[in-house]
């Protein structure tokens, strides 16, 4: 059972890539800001459906593809839509409860901050970035 949510979980997070690979396309007319705000509106939605269909590892710890997305929007989006998808995971974690919510919301936290750095100062300032992540 867990493997066929897990695929279904595989087939949003393409569905989501492939629906913003459609789209922008369509929104040319868009601002810079506007393309950023609305990639992280998309993959912040795809994180939470991924969420949604998760499977629960452990009472309160769930096993999903939140992070392919996140990754996506810090190398592809930038610093503005990382920071809408972050918070449309982080609210939707929170909302789940669960032993997990803590570690979760630093796990992402973590995440977006290294991949941005990576994006921006590469990657020999990935391992500092790295580190701190451990630390939390």
């Amino acid at each position: 059972m867990p493997w066929q949510v897990l695929i279904g979980n595989v087939a949003a997070v393409s569905l989501v890539i492939s629906v913003w690979m459609h789209l922008h396309y369509k929104l040319y007319r868009l601002s810079k800001v506007q393309a950023k705000l609305g990639f992280g509106l998309m993959m912040g939605l795809g994180a939470v459906l991924s969420m949604i269909l998760s499977v629960e590892i452990d009472s309160g710890y769930y096993l999903d593809l939140r992070s392919t997305l996140l990754a996506v929007s810090a190398v592809y989006g930038g610093p503005l839509a990382v920071l809408v998808a972050g918070a449309f995971t982080s609210v939707q974690r929170i909302s789940m409860g669960g032993a997990g919510v803590e570690p979760a919301a630093k796990l992402v936290g973590a995440a977006d901050e290294a991949l941005y750095t990576a994006k921006k100062h590469g990657r020999d300032r990935v391992e500092a970035a790295a580190d701190q992540a451990r630390a939390a």
